[in-house]
């Protein structure tokens, strides 16, 4: 792509890149690596549009590749002729299988309408769905599919998977265990279902002196950037996050639509994943223990269940026999 741009560049026929993802933090993360790809190619511009309040036809001319979440690149499509329209010639739709599990559906429907036929477009997606098969119908003809890898999760001698079976009143006891015991080592990220389990955590963790930060969608942009690189950098040791934009009741208050953790975040040196509450979805644990064990490093994944679980633990299990070599082992103490 960076190579059909600086050709554009050099014989003065513009064209421009539009990447789509589903969340604001990886929109700040693509533009990382978009940044250091084209260190050397000063006649290259980008652009987070999340990072950006208003839209203009003045900001689109100045820049050559445009990163965002659908909603916000529509915004900037919207405020453009078709003249303007026609120089989009790449299009890349980033973690394409939760593009509508975020509700960008009626955006991409619209965006569809807006851009050319003869755009080239690559959707890339950790899994295939229906979500994504219905993607694939977005401006492609003759589509060519590359399957990197069918296995869903590493094997089990670099990722151990372990269930812990308890009541909900003792799963921060057993979490306090894990820690304090050093049942654990290294990097700590812990998934709730909830905002308000977020902030509960960390204050309980916080009762005996456990430093823990907090991640959700009610936090603003720029304290979510530096709450995941102080994270990265291993400044902040233990993460209490959920990779759910709503609460239990389905409200969010003040928060961020676009908000992501689970999906695409490309976190180093992860040694430990904590399933604090079930996940929801077989897809949803995937995405969560997809945090650790990431190219050849080794990680632990534990997931807390209750009586409540046991329908979605089958499902998860029957998942697990069906699709992989891995094993989900009871935790011994």
């Amino acid at each position: 792509i960076i190579e059909r741009l600086l050709e554009s560049i050099e014989s003065k026929t513009k064209e421009r890149a539009l990447i789509f993802v589903p969340s604001s933090e990886l929109s700040s993360q693509v533009c990382s690596f978009v940044k250091s790809l084209i260190k050397y190619c000063p006649k290259l511009k980008f652009v987070n549009l999340s990072s950006i309040i208003k839209s203009t036809t003045q900001l689109y001319e100045d820049f050559d590749i445009i990163v965002g979440t659908p909603s916000k690149c529509l915004v900037l499509l919207k405020t453009l002729q078709p003249t303007e329209l026609d120089t989009i010639k790449v299009t890349v739709f980033d973690e394409a299988d939760s593009l509508f599990g975020f509700g960008h559906h009626e955006s991409l429907d619209v965006i569809s309408t807006l851009l050319s036929s003869r755009t080239q477009s690559f959707i890339l997606s950790a899994t295939l769905n229906e979500d994504v098969e219905r993607l694939c119908t977005f401006n492609l003809s003759n589509p060519k599919r590359i399957v990197a890898s069918e296995e869903p999760f590493p094997d089990s001698c670099q990722l151990c998977q372990y269930l812990i079976k308890c009541e909900v009143e003792d799963k921060y006891l057993i979490l306090y265990s894990l820690i304090s015991l050093k049942l654990i080592n290294g990097k700590v990220l812990i998934f709730t279902n909830s905002i308000s389990n977020c902030y509960k955590l960390m204050l309980f963790l916080k009762t005996f002196s456990i430093k823990s930060a907090v991640l959700n969608p009610e936090l603003p942009l720029n304290t979510r950037i530096r709450t995941l690189e102080a994270f990265k950098s291993n400044k902040t040791q233990i993460l209490v996050s959920t990779d759910l934009n709503r609460e239990e009741d389905g409200s969010l208050k003040n928060g961020d639509s676009d908000f992501s953790i689970s999906r695409g975040i490309d976190f180093v040196n992860v040694e430990n994943v904590i399933n604090f509450d079930f996940p929801c979805t077989v897809a949803s644990y995937i995405h969560r223990v997809g945090r650790t064990a990431r190219a050849n490093s080794v990680g632990l994944a534990f997931t807390f269940y209750t009586f409540d679980n046991n329908e979605l633990l089958d499902s998860l299990q029957n998942f697990i026999d069906k699709n992989s070599d891995s094993k989900l082992l009871p935790f011994k103490f």
